[in-house]
Protein backbone atom coordinates (compact mmCIF):
# COMPACT_ATOMS: atom_id res chain seq x y z
CA UNK A 1 0.00 0.00 0.00
CA UNK A 2 1.42 3.86 -0.87
CA UNK A 3 1.51 5.35 2.44
CA UNK A 4 2.01 9.33 2.88
CA UNK A 5 2.95 11.34 5.91
CA UNK A 6 0.35 13.59 5.06
CA UNK A 7 -3.39 11.99 5.23
CA UNK A 8 -5.70 14.82 6.40
CA UNK A 9 -7.41 16.69 3.64
CA UNK A 10 -10.48 19.38 3.88
CA UNK A 11 -13.73 18.24 2.51
CA UNK A 12 -14.75 18.73 -0.78
CA UNK A 13 -17.52 20.43 -2.94
CA UNK A 14 -18.69 18.66 -6.40
CA UNK A 15 -19.02 20.74 -9.29
CA UNK A 16 -17.78 20.94 -12.64
CA UNK A 17 -18.82 24.39 -13.93
CA UNK A 18 -19.39 27.72 -12.07
CA UNK A 19 -22.10 29.15 -13.50
CA UNK A 20 -24.34 32.22 -12.31
CA UNK A 21 -27.51 33.23 -14.28
CA UNK A 22 -28.40 35.99 -12.46
CA UNK A 23 -25.36 38.63 -11.84
CA UNK A 24 -24.66 41.08 -8.91
CA UNK A 25 -22.79 43.67 -8.50
CA UNK A 26 -18.50 43.36 -7.95
CA UNK A 27 -18.67 40.87 -5.06
CA UNK A 28 -16.49 40.59 -2.21
CA UNK A 29 -16.03 37.43 -0.42
CA UNK A 30 -15.09 36.66 3.03
CA UNK A 31 -12.06 34.71 3.95
CA UNK A 32 -14.15 31.23 4.95
CA UNK A 33 -15.88 32.12 1.19
CA UNK A 34 -12.38 31.78 -0.16
CA UNK A 35 -11.16 28.86 1.28
CA UNK A 36 -14.12 27.15 0.38
CA UNK A 37 -13.26 27.77 -3.23
CA UNK A 38 -9.12 27.37 -2.41
CA UNK A 39 -9.88 23.91 -0.75
CA UNK A 40 -12.13 22.68 -3.84
CA UNK A 41 -9.56 23.65 -6.73
CA UNK A 42 -5.94 22.74 -5.03
CA UNK A 43 -4.37 19.63 -5.41
CA UNK A 44 -1.49 18.34 -3.38
CA UNK A 45 1.13 17.09 -5.61
CA UNK A 46 3.63 13.76 -4.46
CA UNK A 47 6.28 12.16 -5.84
CA UNK A 48 7.69 8.49 -5.07
CA UNK A 49 10.52 8.60 -2.21
CA UNK A 50 13.73 7.43 -4.28
CA UNK A 51 14.53 5.35 -1.23
CA UNK A 52 11.47 3.43 -0.31
CA UNK A 53 8.62 3.89 -3.70
CA UNK A 54 6.11 2.85 -1.44
CA UNK A 55 6.26 6.19 0.05
CA UNK A 56 4.88 9.52 -1.20
CA UNK A 57 6.92 12.71 -0.54
CA UNK A 58 5.07 16.01 -0.95
CA UNK A 59 6.60 18.15 -3.37
CA UNK A 60 4.18 21.00 -3.78
CA UNK A 61 0.78 22.10 -4.71
CA UNK A 62 -0.96 22.86 -7.94
CA UNK A 63 -4.27 24.01 -9.00
CA UNK A 64 -7.11 22.11 -11.24
CA UNK A 65 -7.69 24.92 -14.42
CA UNK A 66 -10.27 22.88 -16.51
CA UNK A 67 -11.72 19.34 -17.11
CA UNK A 68 -12.53 17.75 -20.21
CA UNK A 69 -14.33 14.38 -20.67
CA UNK A 70 -13.14 13.38 -17.20
CA UNK A 71 -9.50 14.69 -17.83
CA UNK A 72 -8.09 16.88 -15.75
CA UNK A 73 -5.96 19.47 -15.99
CA UNK A 74 -3.52 21.02 -13.33
CA UNK A 75 -1.24 23.96 -13.30
CA UNK A 76 1.76 24.47 -11.23
CA UNK A 77 5.19 25.65 -11.21
CA UNK A 78 8.32 23.52 -13.08
CA UNK A 79 10.03 23.83 -9.72
CA UNK A 80 7.64 21.82 -8.06
CA UNK A 81 7.14 19.41 -11.15
CA UNK A 82 8.87 18.59 -13.93
CA UNK A 83 8.95 16.12 -16.61
CA UNK A 84 11.77 14.21 -15.43
CA UNK A 85 9.74 12.52 -12.57
CA UNK A 86 7.00 9.94 -11.71
CA UNK A 87 3.83 12.42 -10.29
CA UNK A 88 0.28 11.65 -8.40
CA UNK A 89 -2.30 14.36 -7.24
CA UNK A 90 -3.95 14.28 -4.10
CA UNK A 91 -7.51 15.93 -4.39
CA UNK A 92 -9.39 17.60 -1.70
CA UNK A 93 -11.67 14.25 -1.09
CA UNK A 94 -8.39 12.66 -0.14
CA UNK A 95 -8.00 10.60 -3.61
CA UNK A 96 -4.67 9.77 -4.95
CA UNK A 97 -4.44 10.03 -9.27
CA UNK A 98 -1.86 8.72 -10.68
CA UNK A 99 -0.60 11.38 -13.47
CA UNK A 100 -1.07 10.87 -17.06
CA UNK A 101 1.43 10.13 -19.58
CA UNK A 102 5.04 11.63 -19.66
CA UNK A 103 4.44 13.84 -16.66
CA UNK A 104 4.70 17.10 -16.93
CA UNK A 105 4.15 19.85 -19.89
CA UNK A 106 6.46 22.46 -18.99
CA UNK A 107 6.23 26.00 -20.44
CA UNK A 108 9.78 27.39 -21.69
CA UNK A 109 10.78 31.07 -20.31
CA UNK A 110 8.07 30.69 -17.43
CA UNK A 111 8.27 28.80 -14.69
CA UNK A 112 5.06 26.63 -15.03
CA UNK A 113 4.03 23.77 -16.06
CA UNK A 114 0.85 21.52 -16.29
CA UNK A 115 -0.28 18.11 -16.14
CA UNK A 116 -3.46 15.78 -16.19
CA UNK A 117 -5.18 12.88 -14.64
CA UNK A 118 -8.22 11.13 -15.25
CA UNK A 119 -11.48 10.84 -12.61
CA UNK A 120 -14.80 10.12 -13.34
CA UNK A 121 -15.89 12.07 -10.17
CA UNK A 122 -16.12 15.77 -10.63
CA UNK A 123 -14.20 17.94 -8.54
CA UNK A 124 -14.34 21.50 -9.43
CA UNK A 125 -12.18 24.05 -11.75
CA UNK A 126 -10.94 27.61 -10.51
CA UNK A 127 -12.21 30.78 -11.95
CA UNK A 128 -9.47 32.08 -14.11
CA UNK A 129 -9.34 36.03 -13.91
CA UNK A 130 -6.36 38.46 -15.20
CA UNK A 131 -4.39 40.27 -12.82
CA UNK A 132 -4.06 43.69 -15.03
CA UNK A 133 -6.60 45.00 -12.51
CA UNK A 134 -4.41 44.66 -9.10
CA UNK A 135 -3.98 47.88 -7.13
CA UNK A 136 -1.44 48.69 -4.73
CA UNK A 137 -3.27 47.03 -1.38
CA UNK A 138 -5.84 45.15 -2.95
CA UNK A 139 -6.25 41.83 -0.87
CA UNK A 140 -4.95 38.23 -1.74
CA UNK A 141 -5.13 35.02 -0.88
CA UNK A 142 -2.68 31.97 -1.47
CA UNK A 143 -3.86 28.38 -1.00
CA UNK A 144 -1.54 25.38 -0.67
CA UNK A 145 -0.12 22.44 1.10
CA UNK A 146 3.21 23.32 3.28
CA UNK A 147 5.43 20.48 3.52
CA UNK A 148 5.89 20.10 7.00
CA UNK A 149 2.47 20.62 8.06
CA UNK A 150 -0.72 17.52 8.15
CA UNK A 151 -3.08 20.23 6.72
CA UNK A 152 -3.09 22.78 3.93
CA UNK A 153 -2.98 26.41 4.47
CA UNK A 154 -4.94 29.52 3.73
CA UNK A 155 -2.46 33.18 3.67
CA UNK A 156 -3.72 36.08 2.78
CA UNK A 157 -1.88 39.61 2.03
CA UNK A 158 -1.73 42.82 0.01
CA UNK A 159 -1.00 43.08 -3.26
CA UNK A 160 2.20 45.57 -3.72
CA UNK A 161 3.28 46.14 -7.34
CA UNK A 162 3.22 44.71 -11.04
CA UNK A 163 7.20 44.08 -11.66
CA UNK A 164 8.46 45.60 -14.87
CA UNK A 165 11.31 43.05 -15.07
CA UNK A 166 10.75 39.96 -14.15
CA UNK A 167 12.17 36.52 -14.52
CA UNK A 168 10.57 33.11 -15.47
CA UNK A 169 6.90 34.81 -15.71
CA UNK A 170 7.24 36.15 -12.21
CA UNK A 171 5.46 39.78 -12.04
CA UNK A 172 2.87 40.36 -9.05
CA UNK A 173 4.19 40.86 -5.81
CA UNK A 174 2.83 40.49 -2.50
CA UNK A 175 2.91 40.46 1.71
CA UNK A 176 1.07 37.38 2.26
CA UNK A 177 2.96 35.04 5.08
CA UNK A 178 3.59 32.07 2.62
CA UNK A 179 5.51 28.70 3.18
CA UNK A 180 7.62 26.19 1.42
CA UNK A 181 5.55 23.64 -0.46
CA UNK A 182 2.83 26.28 -1.61
CA UNK A 183 4.26 26.46 -4.57
CA UNK A 184 2.59 25.98 -7.13
CA UNK A 185 -1.06 27.08 -5.70
CA UNK A 186 -3.45 29.75 -6.55
CA UNK A 187 -3.44 32.97 -5.65
CA UNK A 188 -6.97 34.07 -5.36
CA UNK A 189 -8.20 37.76 -5.10
CA UNK A 190 -11.25 39.10 -3.40
CA UNK A 191 -13.83 37.78 -5.88
CA UNK A 192 -12.27 34.11 -5.41
CA UNK A 193 -10.68 34.23 -9.46
CA UNK A 194 -7.23 33.03 -9.61
CA UNK A 195 -5.42 35.79 -10.98
CA UNK A 196 -1.84 34.06 -10.40
CA UNK A 197 0.42 30.83 -9.35
CA UNK A 198 2.57 31.50 -6.49
CA UNK A 199 6.29 30.24 -6.36
CA UNK A 200 9.02 32.69 -4.85
CA UNK A 201 9.45 33.63 -1.43
CA UNK A 202 12.31 37.16 -1.59
CA UNK A 203 13.62 38.91 1.28
CA UNK A 204 11.14 41.71 1.27
CA UNK A 205 7.91 39.86 -0.99
CA UNK A 206 6.72 37.12 -1.77
CA UNK A 207 5.86 36.86 -6.00
CA UNK A 208 3.80 34.87 -8.22
CA UNK A 209 3.43 34.71 -12.14
CA UNK A 210 0.48 36.38 -13.67
CA UNK A 211 -2.71 33.83 -15.32
CA UNK A 212 -2.54 35.24 -17.95
CA UNK A 213 1.17 34.55 -18.99
CA UNK A 214 -0.22 30.98 -19.05
CA UNK A 215 -3.52 31.77 -21.17
CA UNK A 216 -1.72 33.46 -23.27
CA UNK A 217 1.05 31.00 -24.01
CA UNK A 218 0.97 29.30 -27.42
CA UNK A 219 3.19 26.43 -26.68
CA UNK A 220 0.98 25.52 -23.88
CA UNK A 221 -1.18 23.19 -26.04
CA UNK A 222 -4.25 24.06 -24.15
CA UNK A 223 -7.01 26.70 -26.29
CA UNK A 224 -8.81 29.39 -24.03
CA UNK A 225 -11.21 32.00 -24.57
CA UNK A 226 -10.33 34.99 -22.13
CA UNK A 227 -13.45 37.56 -21.87
CA UNK A 228 -12.52 40.43 -20.14
CA UNK A 229 -15.65 43.26 -19.13
CA UNK A 230 -14.64 46.40 -19.56
CA UNK A 231 -18.27 47.25 -19.58
CA UNK A 232 -18.73 49.06 -15.98
CA UNK A 233 -20.37 49.17 -13.54
CA UNK A 234 -22.35 46.18 -14.56
CA UNK A 235 -21.62 42.57 -14.81
CA UNK A 236 -22.34 40.54 -17.96
CA UNK A 237 -23.27 36.68 -18.61
CA UNK A 238 -21.84 34.93 -21.15
CA UNK A 239 -22.41 32.07 -23.36
CA UNK A 240 -20.29 30.63 -25.81
CA UNK A 241 -20.59 27.81 -29.12
CA UNK A 242 -18.07 25.50 -30.36
CA UNK A 243 -18.21 22.88 -33.55
CA UNK A 244 -19.01 19.72 -32.31
CA UNK A 245 -20.11 18.07 -35.60
CA UNK A 246 -21.52 18.90 -38.88
CA UNK A 247 -23.94 21.67 -37.88
CA UNK A 248 -24.06 20.98 -34.05
CA UNK A 249 -22.57 22.82 -31.60
CA UNK A 250 -21.52 22.49 -28.21
CA UNK A 251 -23.26 25.11 -26.29
CA UNK A 252 -22.32 26.44 -22.87
CA UNK A 253 -23.45 29.34 -20.39
CA UNK A 254 -23.89 31.20 -18.49
CA UNK A 255 -20.49 32.30 -17.01
CA UNK A 256 -20.60 35.70 -15.20
CA UNK A 257 -17.53 38.09 -15.22
CA UNK A 258 -17.58 40.86 -12.89
CA UNK A 259 -17.14 44.34 -14.07
CA UNK A 260 -13.06 45.34 -15.13
CA UNK A 261 -12.50 41.44 -14.33
CA UNK A 262 -11.25 38.82 -17.16
CA UNK A 263 -12.05 35.58 -17.06
CA UNK A 264 -10.55 32.31 -18.90
CA UNK A 265 -13.12 29.65 -20.47
CA UNK A 266 -11.35 26.78 -21.46
CA UNK A 267 -11.92 25.55 -24.91
CA UNK A 268 -9.97 22.65 -25.29
CA UNK A 269 -6.36 20.79 -26.05
CA UNK A 270 -5.29 21.88 -29.10
CA UNK A 271 -8.79 23.05 -30.40
CA UNK A 272 -8.22 25.68 -33.39
CA UNK A 273 -11.38 26.83 -35.22
CA UNK A 274 -14.22 28.99 -34.56
CA UNK A 275 -16.27 29.59 -31.73
CA UNK A 276 -19.16 31.91 -31.00
CA UNK A 277 -20.15 33.68 -28.01
CA UNK A 278 -22.82 35.78 -26.90
CA UNK A 279 -22.82 38.26 -23.81
CA UNK A 280 -25.47 40.32 -22.11
CA UNK A 281 -26.26 42.58 -19.00
CA UNK A 282 -28.79 41.46 -17.05
CA UNK A 283 -29.16 45.00 -15.51
CA UNK A 284 -28.78 47.29 -18.32
CA UNK A 285 -30.42 45.35 -21.09
CA UNK A 286 -26.82 45.72 -23.53
CA UNK A 287 -25.62 42.50 -25.05
CA UNK A 288 -22.59 42.09 -27.49
CA UNK A 289 -23.59 39.65 -30.27
CA UNK A 290 -23.42 39.83 -33.92
CA UNK A 291 -25.31 37.41 -35.99
CA UNK A 292 -22.99 35.39 -37.29
CA UNK A 293 -24.65 32.01 -35.88
CA UNK A 294 -27.61 32.49 -34.84
CA UNK A 295 -28.80 29.71 -31.63
CA UNK A 296 -31.85 29.10 -29.13
CA UNK A 297 -30.54 29.97 -25.76
CA UNK A 298 -31.95 29.62 -22.27
CA UNK A 299 -31.82 33.07 -20.42
CA UNK A 300 -32.71 31.97 -17.38
CA UNK A 301 -31.17 28.44 -17.00
CA UNK A 302 -27.24 27.36 -16.98
CA UNK A 303 -26.84 24.89 -19.01
CA UNK A 304 -24.36 22.62 -21.17
CA UNK A 305 -25.91 21.01 -24.17
CA UNK A 306 -25.21 20.24 -28.00
CA UNK A 307 -27.94 21.65 -30.60
CA UNK A 308 -28.47 22.79 -33.96
CA UNK A 309 -28.22 26.31 -35.66
CA UNK A 310 -31.33 27.36 -35.91
CA UNK A 311 -33.84 30.20 -36.50
CA UNK A 312 -37.00 29.77 -34.37
CA UNK A 313 -37.51 28.93 -31.17
CA UNK A 314 -40.15 27.01 -29.62
CA UNK A 315 -39.63 26.51 -25.68
CA UNK A 316 -40.71 29.96 -24.25
CA UNK A 317 -37.72 30.01 -21.72
CA UNK A 318 -35.57 30.13 -25.44
CA UNK A 319 -34.73 33.19 -27.32
CA UNK A 320 -33.21 33.26 -30.78
CA UNK A 321 -29.84 35.33 -30.04
CA UNK A 322 -26.79 36.24 -32.40
CA UNK A 323 -23.47 35.51 -31.76
CA UNK A 324 -20.09 36.49 -32.63
CA UNK A 325 -17.74 34.65 -34.15
CA UNK A 326 -14.18 34.64 -33.23
CA UNK A 327 -11.16 32.08 -34.61
CA UNK A 328 -9.59 30.56 -32.10
CA UNK A 329 -6.14 28.63 -31.46
CA UNK A 330 -3.49 27.81 -28.08
CA UNK A 331 -2.25 31.23 -27.29
CA UNK A 332 -4.33 35.12 -26.73
CA UNK A 333 -7.20 34.98 -27.18
CA UNK A 334 -8.59 37.88 -25.30
CA UNK A 335 -11.89 39.30 -26.02
CA UNK A 336 -12.76 43.07 -24.71
CA UNK A 337 -16.54 44.25 -24.18
CA UNK A 338 -16.77 47.45 -24.16
CA UNK A 339 -19.90 50.02 -24.01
Amino acid sequence: MIKIWRISLSAFFVGLFSFTPKVSRAQVLNENEIQRIATQITVSIVTPNPRNPQQMEPTGSGVIIANEDNTYYVLTVKHVANSGNEYQVITADGVFHQVEGTGVRELADLDLGWLTFKSSTLYQSANLGNSESLKDGDRLYLYGWPLFSNSAKLASGNFRRHLTTHSEGYAITYDANTENGMSGGPILNARGSVVGIHGRQEKLYKSGIPIERFLNHAASGLTWLQICNKYEPDSVNLAFAKLAELNRFLVRGWYNIYPNSCRGIYLGEEYRGRIYFYARSPNSGKFWGKGDLSLCLNLYNNFIETMEAISTCSDRNRSQVGLRERRVSPGENRVDLVE
